[in-house]
């Protein structure tokens, strides 16, 4: 799916959708009713939370930027994933023309496919781009005891960027990482979490990350996800990150919402809504 953005153009590419098991418990301060409804209401009416791996493509000027990677060859979330490589080609985009690769933060399912195996990379040609606190925490094996469910995930994301050290470029938030690609602080799901602003013109694309989940959030910003490092404060960007996109109608795409993800972001009583917008079928 293709969508333009002043003289840019924002594909959409599927790495598949992670299956994470049942609905309840996914949202710590959410009633159960509320979740299994809200779920229903995308398709999962078994009470499963399936959350898909939306990863863009942009072309602005002589850049083909990629922003998150999904899981990649990484086995951990099931067969359903590590479609990437092969949406890319179906869409028509040569992997290898890729310049740049964004990381929202550096978790399985935004890092994995940095590789096509152990220190091979996907993308040979483009730096990755990544915040270097939280590359230090997410790839030291030992910020989780042995055993958790957090140590398959760190040692994914090691295997996947250790190996490409030499080609890591750190960012801080604020930064412009290449031209029209800012990064925006946007902490909570992990410290260093950061959403990504694409300007063109004068038009602006706000790429949540892990900022947010599911649309019922969008109704409910207070709702913490389980998988939050701080979810007080996941909360508190998730609200600052709708009130901007809503008060600048920007347009917002958000990884793991049913494919493509993009909307925009409307104030609705004490709440907001996200709606949908049109993208189309093409290739670059």
């Amino acid at each position: 799916m293709k969508l333009d953005l002043g003289g840019a153009q924002i594909h959409v590419v599927s790495d598949g959708d992670m299956h994470l098991g049942p609905a309840v418990g996914q949202y710590l301060n959410a009633p159960d009713e509320d979740v299994l409804e809200s779920v229903g209401m995308g398709g999962c009416t078994d009470g499963q939370f399936v959350i898909a791996q939306n990863c863009l493509v942009v072309s602005r000027g002589e850049r083909l930027v990629l922003i998150d990677t999904g899981v990649g060859p990484n086995p951990l979330f099931g067969p359903t994933t590590g479609k990437l490589l092969a949406n890319l080609a179906a869409a028509g985009i040569d992997r290898a023309k890729i310049t740049d690769v964004i990381l929202t933060h550096p978790h399985l399912d935004h890092a994995g496919g940095v590789a096509i195996a152990e220190g091979h990379p996907a993308f040979p040609k483009a730096p990755i781009y990544v915040n270097a606190a939280d590359f230090d925490f997410w790839t030291d094996i030992s910020s989780a005891p042995s055993g958790s469910f957090l140590a398959p995930i760190i040692r994914g994301v090691g295997d996947a960027l250790l190996p490409l050290r030499e080609r890591i470029v750190f960012y801080q938030p604020g930064e412009e990482l290449v031209p029209g690609f800012t990064a925006v602080s946007a902490p909570g799901h992990t410290t260093h979490h950061c959403a990504i602003a694409i300007h063109d013109d004068d038009q602006v694309a706000l790429i949540s990350g892990d900022a947010v989940h599911h649309p019922m959030q969008v109704a409910n910003p207070q709702w913490e996800f389980h998988g939050d490092a701080d979810g007080v404060l996941a909360a508190r960007t998730r609200a600052r990150l709708f009130d901007m996109a809503a008060t600048d109608n920007m347009v917002f795409l958000a990884f793991h919402f049913a494919y493509p993800g993009v909307g925009r972001i409307a104030r609705h009583r004490n709440s907001y809504t996200f709606n949908p917008v049109q993208a189309r079928v093409a290739a670059l």
